[in-house]
């Protein structure tokens, strides 16, 4: 994906998703990209105030460990699996309201 939208656009694109480690790095910047994004690879970090618990199943966590929410809001969004993101998932598609 990153080549064809690099080709598509002209301003410099940033890659996100995925990128952990400076492979990651390496291969967006082969593919044309100016600067990438990485979030979850500094949950783990002392600076992070995220709760003890999330860092932990973050820690955890395999590589199918997490699923996509938000599908249907335009927002998807990457989460653990667990009992809650079924829940939402649920509500999602059912067309549970807002505030479910």
């Amino acid at each position: 994906l990153i080549p064809q939208v690099v080709d598509a656009v002209d301003v410099p694109v940033i890659a996100a998703g995925g990128i952990a480690d400076g492979r990651g790095m390496a291969a967006a910047f082969a593919l044309g990209a100016k600067a990438v994004q990485m979030g979850t690879r500094f949950v783990l970090s002392e600076e992070c105030i995220a709760h003890e618990n999330y860092k932990n199943a973050v820690l955890k966590a395999k590589d199918r460990a997490t699923v996509m929410t938000g599908l249907t809001t335009g927002h998807p969004v990457r989460i653990i699996d667990n009992a809650l993101a079924h829940k939402y998932k649920s509500l999602e598609f059912s067309g549970g309201s807002k505030e479910e």
